[in-house]
């Protein structure tokens, strides 16, 4: 290589290096002017609530990433409906409510409490919160069924413009094995779909031990126990003592 040429290629390459630093100067970093789309949480209060929700996506689809149910991680919640959801847990912060403005009466099951086992052939008590708006007067029925089978049926008259009620359904299960149920609340003569709630009763074939202990033989004592004996639900055992020695 000749002295010229290995001037040159260091010159070139300072040449190329004050080339890069002024585009560097005059050409700022590319940016994006595009917006990430938020995040957020679209929840229905019920079932009832789904021609409200499907209104209600389609306005925010465009603005927002949407995601159905309930979700810690999201920029916020969109509450759809008259009624909380079930869990709200796991509702992200700020919560918005869109409501809509129900006409006429309304009745919904706030409550229901029922044991996860029962006997078999023994009353079990299943009680029932409902709330009624807008229903004053009128008759407010509350059923218990399995299947297209009635169970039992309360009804009263609401006398207060927004009440809440309780009402203590019987349930005597006649088989052994998973019973479910259906808990039915609604006021006679509206337009207003009823409330339901369906639980599940683990019926067992659980009895119970009776000691019948008489200090001495009595008529009385051997009737009520002959009572418990012929009913299936009791173990019974007696002692009775013969000698007022012992």
């Amino acid at each position: 290589m000749s002295a010229v040429h290995a001037r040159a290629v260091p010159a070139a390459f300072r040449t190329v290096a004050i080339l890069i630093a002024v585009a560097g100067a005059f050409d700022p970093g590319v940016t994006t002017m595009r917006r990430t789309r938020p995040e957020v949480a679209v929840v229905a209060g019920s079932a009832r609530d789904s021609s409200l929700l499907r209104r209600v996506r389609a306005e925010l689809d465009g603005d927002f990433a949407l995601v159905d149910g309930p979700f810690s991680g999201a920029a916020g919640t969109v509450l759809v409906g008259n009624r909380l959801p079930v869990s709200i847990a796991d509702l992200a912060t700020p919560v918005i409510a869109v409501t809509s403005h129900e006409e006429g009466s309304a009745v919904t099951i706030e409550q229901v409490s029922a044991p996860g086992r029962a006997p078999v052939e023994a009353r079990t008590s299943i009680v029932v919160r409902t709330r009624a708006t807008g229903a004053r007067g009128g008759r407010l029925e509350v059923s218990l069924h399995r299947g297209d089978l009635l169970i039992d049926r309360i009804t009263r008259t609401v006398e207060r413009v927004d009440e809440v009620d309780q009402y203590d359904l019987t349930l005597v299960p006649t088989a052994v094995g998973a019973l479910p149920l259906r808990i039915t609340a609604r006021v006679a003569n509206a337009a207003s779909a009823p409330a339901t709630a369906d639980v599940v009763v683990d019926v067992e074939d659980r009895r119970w031990a009776v000691l019948f202990f008489d200090p001495r033989p009595s008529w009385q004592s051997t009737f009520v126990r002959r009572a418990i004996e012929g009913d299936p639900r009791f173990v019974v055992t007696s002692r009775v003592m013969t000698s007022r020695n012992i």
